[in-house]
């Protein structure tokens, strides 16, 4: 309970200075296409990276978690989890670079030529980025497997309090491009201070590339989940199609809502799914039980919280918005309307990430990725018509249930093949 304590205090300070860079944004840029090219060029990067992180995490995160108590097979197994991070990333990079102007264009039919050029230069800093994020992603989950969580979290915060100081100090001055850049740096940072923790365990490329076991288990959701984690493309496409202004107003949304599922998982998620492995290999199949469902209703309770606070003091929302963004007060509604709708994702994104890894504790990591493409290409038709017929409010709804009905059918499907073992 404290150290769940510690987390929570932790991620809301990461909170506070997630939220301060894209206020600063807005106020000095504006709800404006250059803001709405740099929100919506990070679309790509955020779909490689949750192609990867999950897919990489859903095998090496238990590997490490049952080889802690042997120093070489768990130094052995970070080694691969790093190979296998940085094979992977770079043939994303290669292939994205490879089609990115036709991707771009497919992206983003709704922006013109200078927006596409702008995007760009975005989207090349931000794949540079993606690439540290994951092999970070790797450190993360070896420093976890060892009980390190504040340590993992500590080093988070210290990366985003100092690219905070950066972006007060270059944003004024040198715009956009130095976010992205501080964005860059700010991976790079939170990498090499976890790196020197885990004793600058160098990626075993070779090791990792004839490690077939790890690549069959990995299989499943790098063949599937490419997919269905497309979904971001799909709807920045149709975004594209709305007012100037309006993915600007999402994207802020987005990030207020990231930086929430964030401390959830730092506090709720990642701690419980880090013993899962650990309790099912003792055999403690009751405690691992209790501590799956205490968690989702732990996320129930906190995000039903979270309604009610948006709800009772919606006004002192709207008003906020308007004195430190800047906005004007119909897109300051508009920004209320999109947080409260988006709470859905918060509550299914979190809770469905504990699905998946209760999946993958029992060996299974075929039915996730299944149950992800049938929910995504059901969301095609769902986004498409909502779009059409209720605009970019019935999208982001639209978005919300996607995420919901892909949870739902998660517990129903676990419940069916694991639920009386």
């Amino acid at each position: 309970m404290k150290q769940s304590f510690n987390l929570a205090i932790i991620g809301i300070i990461q909170i506070i200075t997630a939220v301060i860079p894209q206020i600063l944004i807005v106020r000095l840029t504006g709800v404006e296409e250059s803001t709405d090219v740099f929100f919506a060029s990070q679309t790509i990067s955020s779909v490689i990276s949750t192609i990867l992180i999950p897919s990489l995490s859903s095998v090496w995160l238990h590997k490490l978690s049952s080889s802690v108590g042997s120093m070489i097979d768990w130094r052995v197994n970070l080694g691969k989890s790093l190979g296998q991070s940085l094979i992977l990333s770079l043939v994303f990079l290669f292939f994205t670079l490879l089609f990115l102007k036709p991707l771009i264009s497919f992206m983003f039919p709704g922006f013109s030529l200078p927006q596409r050029d702008q995007a760009i230069l975005f989207i090349f800093i931000f794949l540079i980025q993606m690439i540290f994020m994951v092999l970070s992603s790797q450190l993360s989950n070896a420093m976890r497997s060892k009980g390190q969580f504040l340590l993992v979290e500590v080093i988070t915060l210290i990366s985003s309090i100092l690219a905070l100081v950066l972006t007060v100090i270059f944003l004024p001055t040198f715009g956009l491009t130095s976010i992205a850049l501080i964005m860059l740096f700010k991976a790079f940072f939170t990498f090499s201070i976890q790196w020197h923790y885990v004793q600058y365990q160098r990626p075993l490329i070779f090791i990792s590339l004839k490690d077939s076991y790890s690549w069959s288990l990995i299989k499943p959701t790098l063949s599937g989940s490419p997919i269905y984690k497309l979904a971001p493309i799909v709807d920045r496409y149709w975004l594209s199609f709305s007012p100037s202004g309006f993915i600007t107003l999402f994207g802020l949304c987005n990030s207020l809502t990231t930086a929430l599922l964030q401390l959830l998982q730092v506090s709720i998620v990642s701690p419980r799914t880090a013993m899962f492995g650990i309790l099912l290999h003792k055999g403690e199949i009751v405690k691992y039980k209790k501590s799956l469902f205490n968690g989702l209703y732990i996320l129930a309770a906190l995000v039903g919280i979270y309604i009610l606070i948006l709800l009772i003091l919606k006004g002192v929302f709207i008003n906020l918005s308007v004195d430190l963004l800047k906005l004007r007060y119909s897109d300051a509604e508009i920004l209320w309307v999109l947080s409260l709708i988006y709470t859905l994702y918060l509550f299914s994104s979190a809770a469905g990430a504990m699905w998946v890894s209760a999946f993958n504790v029992n060996h299974d990591t075929k039915t996730p990725v299944i149950l992800g493409l049938i929910s995504f290409f059901f969301s095609l038709i769902t986004k498409a018509l909502s779009f059409i017929y209720f605009g970019p409010f019935g999208l982001v709804f639209a978005i919300s249930f996607y995420y919901l009905s892909s949870m739902i059918l998660q517990f129903i499907v676990y419940e069916r093949k694991f639920g009386s073992s």
